[in-house]
This record gives C-alpha cells, structure tokens and sequence, in this order.
C-alpha cells in the first residue's frame, strides 16, 4: 500500500517538480532533518524497460553495499508509457548523501537510459494518514 501511495504522490510530483531548474531534492539533503528519508525519482525511458532495470540493478547492486540502504523498488508506467519512477527508502538524509557524493554512484546513474531525470523529491517516512484495504 505504501508503494501505492509514493507512486500517487510521485505522479503529481511529475508536474509540480519538472519545471526549469527546479533542484528540490538537492536543497532537501541540505536540511537537517533526522528520521528515515524515503527517495523518489521520475524517469522518462530512451530504452526498453530492460535495458532500464539492467542499468538500475547494476547500480542498486553498489547502493545496497551502501551505509543505511533500506530497500529499492521500480514502478512503471501503464501500457505504452515511458515513465518509471523509483522509490527508495534510506535509514537517514546523512546516508543519502553520502551515497550521492560517491563517483561510483554517480557514474552508474549517468549510464541510465533516460532522456532525462524528470524529477526528484525526498520525503519523511511519517505514520499518520495510511489505510489499508482492511480498514
């Protein structure tokens, strides 16, 4: 259900974070917030989908090995869409900053077939306002 909900959010993300310049995320991991950061990143795909997932296992590979990774996932969009996004959750912003000052790391994400990252924006991993289907 959580995937459900950040895969909401990131779709509406897609417009309000795509416009020129717009570097929210980068502004995010300069904050001094403390708590687990959950990482959404929109992607429009120049390949197919397998050449996409080939190039991000190769990278979450290395991210894995990484000081506070959680977990990774990809969502792709319905039918002859081009957009993936993925969502990442981390144990704290100090942790992904690390990882995004890593050469390594930024190099394997340059190699990723994406015309361009559409967007990217950092959440808290908060406890209010979740229903399951149960509820």
């Amino acid at each position: 259900m959580k995937t459900i909900v950040m895969t909401l959010i990131a779709a509406t993300l897609l417009t309000a974070c795509s416009g020129p310049g717009h570097r929210a995320a980068f502004k995010q991991m300069q904050s001094d917030y403390a708590g687990p950061v959950y990482a959404v990143q929109g992607y429009i795909l120049t390949g197919d989908r397998s050449q996409f997932e080939q190039s991000w296992n190769e990278l979450i590979d290395v991210m894995k090995t990484q000081d506070g990774f959680v977990s990774s996932r990809i969502s792709h969009g319905i039918g002859n869409s081009r957009l993936s996004i993925v969502h990442s959750e981390w144990r704290g912003i100090e942790d992904l900053r690390a990882v995004f000052a890593d050469p390594m790391i930024v190099e394997l994400e340059s190699r990723l077939p994406v015309r361009a990252r559409k967007f990217e924006h950092l959440f808290s991993l908060g406890s209010g306002g979740v229903a399951t289907a149960s509820e």
